[in-house]
């Protein structure tokens, strides 16, 4: 078995123990930085994603239960004539007096705990109604009141001054109800 000449030599087991240089390093923490950055972006975009999603699936709750709570009423005021909007005896910002569809005509606020009180959790939402008679040719042509049997009924849900919700659905009117 040959010995190595250069086996004890000190400068000879510098050069086989070799480390990184400080080029290779900055490479691989440039990596690093370029893999890290698209990961948080990433995140970021699921994040604001989500945060959509839970405002849009909140104001559809809003919305629907809204159109839950109008579709108990009748279209038009029985016993009463055909009056669009609110009438005596009822005050157009407290939705517990609404007897009728048309009572919501050009209501707006916010959710409330059903006692009339604004609901502090729910106070980003701003709910908007617009009710109108539509013509049975044509739903998007207005009628006058009281001259179609159909009425158009439309829920906005916004949330920090964007539109998040929009539900709209017809409704007939029975007119065997109105006794003059």
């Amino acid at each position: 078995m040959g010995t190595d000449a250069n086996s004890g030599n000190p400068r000879h087991l510098r050069r086989d123990c070799r480390g990184y240089t400080l080029v290779e390093l900055l490479v691989a923490v440039a990596i690093t930085a370029i893999a890290s950055v698209s990961l948080l972006r990433a995140f970021s975009v699921a994040g604001t994603v989500t945060a959509r999603n839970e405002s849009m699936c909140y104001a559809r709750w809003l919305a629907v239960s809204l159109k839950t709570e109008m579709d108990r009423l009748p279209a038009v005021d029985p016993n009463q004539p055909p009056a669009f909007g609110v009438e005596a005896g009822e005050w157009q910002n407290d939705r517990r007096t609404f007897d009728d569809i048309d009572d919501y005509l050009g209501w707006s606020g916010v959710p409330d705990d059903g006692n009339g009180q604004g609901n502090g959790d729910l106070a980003a939402y701003q709910l908007a109604t617009e009710i109108s008679y539509v013509s049975a040719d044509d739903f998007t042509l207005v009628a006058p009141p009281g001259q179609s049997n159909y009425v158009l009924c439309r829920i906005r849900v916004r949330c920090t001054e964007h539109e998040v919700y929009d539900l709209q659905w017809l409704r007939t009117v029975r007119w065997d109800c109105y006794r003059p």
